[in-house]
């Protein structure tokens, strides 16, 4: 599968709807800042979707491998709307450290919702 990079338009419009709450900024308090020796981002186009396939295959390869085999591969999940593929990096030399997917019910259920019933209280909510 080959999908071509996204502008930060194409992902923001993907990821609708995910906020962070703004960070308060008393005039009391005392900030430290730490620079972390790794990054995380969102994936953007096939090298980076690539990095991210190389770190799950990785993980799984160790503890279920018979799984892993079936993740040497990009997933459908990782291209469709209403998901992000998050990756961290070694700010030292760019090799991805891990990922994470998000995927929203914006666009479709959730896959898990094919196997679990979702309680009265969530069902049509994001």
């Amino acid at each position: 599968m080959t999908v071509g990079v996204e502008g930060s338009a194409a992902v923001g419009e993907r990821l609708k709807g995910f906020a962070l709450p703004p960070l308060s900024d008393s005039a009391n308090s005392h900030h430290t800042e730490e620079r972390l020796p790794f990054s995380i981002r969102v994936a953007h186009g096939d090298e980076d979707i690539s990095k991210a396939v190389r770190v799950r295959y990785a993980a799984y390869a160790r503890h279920v491998p018979a799984l892993a085999e079936k993740l040497r591969l990009p997933e459908e999940f990782d291209y469709r709307q209403g998901s992000a593929v998050l990756l961290a990096e070694s700010r030292l030399d760019g090799s991805p450290l891990g990922t994470m997917r998000i995927e929203t019910n914006r666009h479709r259920p959730l896959a898990v919702e094919s196997s679990v019933q979702l309680p009265d209280w969530l069902q049509g909510t994001s």
